[in-house]
């Protein structure tokens, strides 16, 4: 037995890893594509320009839209330099960048926080395990917010560490993981700042007065947090889209999914101990209240220690706001969506589920310690005390049981590509210049879209972009979904509508039933079996819709042959209620907020066109442009000259005669006839802010990395010189 506790305690961390490898065996043992729900797949050419050809401006989905993920940046370099550098295709990068960090950020999240407070390694393997496998974890597809979870708890652990060693290299370790976290999910990062900055006041008045050098270092660490989130918040700062944006100005959802035993329990509204349920109410098993039973007694047992009870704080704030709606105060959630700063990001309160789990992590690792550290007192019985540590232990490995099966299904199976749409991928690569596909009823996860061939969605730019249309649809409403879907394309302006939009391609995707891609089923496919074939049967009755044979089996695709492109000019405003005749123009994309064209012999205004949503931050540069120039007064042609068409696109007027009266000759070329020739840049504003962000942030990145280089080299060199010492005075 002493040899075997020896190896363990040698071997302690392996085992641990080796053991958490085993649970989530799926995602370790095999190398299939893990793909479901919200979490999708990116195909080999959008890996390639993943970070390169992203910025301020969204272009690959729809007709593109600005981009409010910019937090994303640094994982859209890392998975372009893995696929770029090492070939790794998607299916290796998302374990290396989201599942793998999440399985190891989320345990030992937890597992840290608690050895750390109490030195026991199985409270710490106990609180471990709460934080892992709790079911709010296993039942979501949102691997990005939950490895935002675990680098939230990383970056507490060594705030804790900074305020018992007043070292700043753990100060430095925080700001990392927690911009590590809002890289996954800032909205974690925002809970996590304020129950920070809770802590800070907490331990302040409760623990131990900060020192004034102390509290300086705080306030440098804020600024240099700042500092490294700067490449996301100048550019959405610049457009006011911090906190009014499309994902901040949503209602409310899902009341009845949510309420305080839910809460309190850590129970996830779809569990039902073997797979989920989509939006469907379980009910909470019974061994689930001995969660919070637990964490109460960790609570109780251990009130005098003063990090304890600030976590029973953070558990019971998480409890109250997962409730969302729920009684007790069920209109304090609402409020706070409607008034608190940042709150509106919080649609629906799983997000909360963070602070619960957190809080009963430390409060049933301190349960557990209290059991191991009375052990020879006399105060409970050694086979009581492994009763109950083995007790807590089980329930949340009895949670993770559908996992190592793989019966829960989700993202613990791998899926593959149907073939179909590796023969889809094929033709859309030998397509040459700008198109756009569009997918009725929706868009499959195995479609290819890259930012020269983007995908629009049927259902989504229905309820988003081209609402305006259907609004105006006499009985729209009232009409079942798959005809509202199908309407859009039966109204006398939908040819132009997609030809404006430099739609190419209409495509009915395949009912993929073996990879949990049949979503038929939501749009129609509930009362009709044969939903598909209804939609393919509707698409064959539109006459400028062309069916094509690219060597597909169920795939369907039909050829829009009058689609226009991406940039094109007219000598009237387009319209999508008249076939306005149109030239094309030689374009070329730098990226997706920067396009260049060369207009020639402009003798009369012209209209260019530019198949992009409409937004005003749009600009157009005539003659020589420079991103860091951007920012000077009158460096682009007025708004005034910038308008939305009839689709939702844009639309600039180009006055020749304008030109020649306000610009410098330098700016274009007067031919012998009086036209001009004259070369145009169509840029995203944002994305000169992006740029200027993003080199702050790089350059503060470097500056932190640097610091804990220099501290390391000192502490090493300190740590030798002392070794050197008492080798001396030894051989003395």
């Amino acid at each position: 037995m002493k040899v075997i506790s020896r190896l363990v305690s040698k071997y302690w961390y392996a085992i641990l890893i080796a053991f958490l490898v085993l649970i989530f065996h799926t995602w370790f043992f095999s190398f299939g594509i893990l793909s479901q729900g919200d979490w999708g797949y990116y195909n080999r050419e959008l890996q390639s320009t993943f970070f390169s050809s992203r910025g301020a401006w969204s272009a690959n989905v729809s007709t593109g839209s600005s981009n409010l993920t910019l937090t994303y940046a640094p994982l859209n370099a890392a998975e372009q330099f893995l696929h770029n550098i090492f070939k790794l295709d998607f299916n290796i990068t998302e374990r290396l960048l989201f599942f793998f960090p999440m399985v190891f950020s989320l345990f030992f999240g937890a597992y840290l926080i608690v050895l750390y407070l109490f030195k026991s390694r199985i409270a710490a393997l106990a609180a471990g395990l709460v934080f892992l496998l709790n079911v709010d974890v296993l039942a979501s597809n949102s691997i990005p917010l939950f490895c935002a979870f675990g680098m939230a708890a990383l970056s507490f652990y060594f705030l804790l560490r900074f305020f018992k060693e007043d070292r700043g290299n753990n100060l430095i370790y925080c700001l990392f993981f927690l911009f590590f976290s809002s890289a996954y999910d800032f909205r974690i990062t925002y809970i996590s700042l304020c129950i920070i900055s809770l802590y800070v006041v907490y331990y302040h008045l409760f623990i131990n007065r900060i020192k004034k050098n102390t509290f300086f270092l705080l306030i440098i660490s804020i600024l240099v947090f700042i500092a490294i989130n700067l490449y996301w918040l100048v550019p959405l700062l610049f457009q006011h889209a911090i906190t009014s944006n499309e994902l901040f100005n949503r209602t409310l959802f899902g009341d009845s999914f949510f309420d305080i035993l839910k809460s309190t329990t850590l129970f996830f509204y779809t569990w039902t101990g073997s797979y989920t349920t989509d939006f469907i109410v379980q009910p909470i098993p019974l061994y689930f209240f001995l969660i919070p039973f637990f964490a109460f007694l960790g609570l109780i047992l251990n009130r005098k220690n003063k990090n304890v009870l600030f976590f029973g704080c953070v558990a019971l704030l998480g409890v109250f706001l997962g409730k969302q709606a729920g009684d007790p105060f069920p209109y304090v959630y609402q409020w706070l969506y409607n008034h608190f700063p940042g709150f509106n990001a919080f649609r629906e309160a799983s997000k909360f589920y963070f602070l619960i789990a957190l809080g009963y992590s430390v409060l049933i690792g301190s349960f557990v310690n209290w059991l191991w550290e009375n052990r020879n007192k006399g105060k409970i019985q050694i086979s009581e005390r492994n009763f109950l540590t083995f007790l807590i232990i089980f329930i949340f490995l009895w949670n993770a049981k559908p996992v190592i099966t793989g019966e829960l299904g989700k993202l613990f199976v791998t899926r593959k590509i149907p073939q179909d749409y590796v023969v889809f991928e094929n033709f859309m690569s030998k397509q040459s210049g700008y198109l756009r596909t569009f997918w009725v009823p929706a868009d499959s996860r195995w479609g290819l879209y890259t930012d020269q061939k983007p995908k629009i969605s049927d259902i989504a730019i229905l309820s988003d972009g081209w609402n305006n249309y259907t609004s105006t649809i006499e009985g729209y409403n009232n009409l079942p979904i798959n005809e509202q879907i199908t309407e859009i394309l039966r109204a006398p302006y939908s040819e132009n509508l997609l030809d404006n939009s430099s739609v190419k391609y209409v495509v009915v995707p395949v009912e993929d039933k073996a990879n949990d891609d049949d979503f038929f089923v939501n749009y129609g496919g509930a009362y009709d079996p044969n939903i598909r074939q209804w939609y393919i049967d509707q698409l064959e009755q539109i006459s400028w819709l062309k069916k094509i044979d690219i060597g597909t089996t169920d795939l369907v695709v039909y050829e829009n042959e009058n689609y226009r492109p991406h940039i094109y000019t007219t000598a009237e405003k387009e319209t999508v209620y008249a076939d306005v005749p149109y030239e094309n123009i030689v374009s070329a994309q730098k990226n997706p907020t920067e396009y260049t064209m060369h207009l020639n012999n402009i003798s009369a205004p012209v209209f260019v066109n530019f198949s992009e949503s409409f937004d005003p931050n749009w600009k157009v540069r005539v003659g020589a442009f420079a991103w860091n120039k951007a920012f000077r007064a009158n460096y682009f042609l007025p708004d005034k000259f910038h308008s939305e068409s009839d689709a939702m696109l844009n639309s600039f007027y180009i006055d020749p005669n304008y030109i020649k009266q306000n610009l410098p000759a330098s700016a274009y070329k007067t031919n012998p006839d009086g036209s001009i020739n004259v070369n145009l840049t169509i840029y995203f504003k944002p994305q000169s802010y992006f740029y200027v962000g993003l080199i702050i942030s790089g350059v503060t990145l470097l500056g932190c990395l640097g610091y804990l280089g220099w501290d390391f080299a000192r502490r090493r060199k300190k740590n030798l010189a002392a070794a050197n010492t008492i080798k001396k005075e030894e051989n003395i």
